[in-house]
């Protein structure tokens, strides 16, 4: 009977866990307390099966700190509450902690994010009748997953990065707001300006297809003055053969091809 009691008590355990979800800032810090518990004797605080803090009086009355959290935890022994400071992205994980050597059900869960540095609207595509705006958002290591809300006169109107707007909506402003658990941005843009500015791929293209012109008309230039230089000279002075020469090709061996003076004759 005795022996039934205690597996009915293992297995009803994971039955009244629960997992506590805490998100924090890179560079920022963050405090995590065992649930329920108002005093301890000892505390084990674990980041998986690594442990990150201890205290246990029966040995020591220092905390002992490991791994790459020393230098940026405290723990309070009276709470039994860790602070982990100059968080990053890798101590997004799972933690877990024994209070007086006892595992505790609760599970705590912690998200470290990037704060949202820039968000940009930029037109998307556009028709006849339609314009698409796209909201992008960005943080310090670049594009992030986030949230977004669109808003036009204080009127929800997408949860979508992109928005399309109708060309008889033109005139009015719409905001974008890009938000992550930690941290938001917003931007406010007038349609009208954004929907009839060029594309931004056209400037790129339009500057290719200016150099592929030039390059190739400075082709046919140089072709051309090369073909210039290699045709033969038919200027007739040049070859002797006009009215302006000096011998007759056509006078027989041995005789001056030059003009008779007919007074000798």
């Amino acid at each position: 009977m005795k022996q039934q009691v205690w597996i009915l008590f293992f297995l009803a355990v994971p039955l009244c866990s629960s997992v506590q979800v805490h998100n924090a800032t890179v560079n920022g810090d963050v405090t995590l307390s065992p649930v329920g518990i108002s005093t301890v004797r000892s505390v084990v605080w674990k980041f998986g099966i690594d442990k990150v803090a201890e205290f246990d009086p029966s040995f020591s009355e220092d905390v002992k700190i490991f791994g790459n959290y020393r230098g940026r935890t405290t723990l309070d022994k009276e709470t039994g509450s860790i602070t982990i400071s100059k968080l990053t992205l890798e101590d997004s994980g799972t933690f877990s902690v024994e209070v007086d050597s006892v595992l505790m059900p609760d599970l705590y869960r912690l998200e470290v994010h990037e704060a949202v540095n820039n968000v940009d609207i930029r037109k998307a595509d556009s028709s006849n009748s339609l314009c698409e705006l796209l909201c992008e958002a960005k943080t310090s290591s670049g594009e992030a997953s986030l949230n977004y809300v669109w808003i036009k006169n204080g009127q929800f109107l997408s949860h979508e990065s992109h928005l399309t707007v109708s060309k008889s909506d033109l005139s009015h402003s719409y905001t974008c707001n890009a938000s992550n658990p930690v941290s938001w941005k917003i931007t406010t843009v007038k349609a009208k300006e954004i929907c009839k500015a060029p594309n931004r791929w056209l400037i790129p293209v339009v500057v290719v297809l200016a150099s592929i012109g030039v390059i190739g008309i400075g082709a046919v230039g140089w072709r051309l003055y090369q073909n210039r230089d290699s045709k033969p000279d038919d200027d007739p002075a040049v070859n002797g053969t006009g009215a302006g020469s000096n011998r007759d090709t056509g006078a027989p061996n041995g005789e001056s091809g030059g003009l008779v003076d007919k007074s000798t004759v």
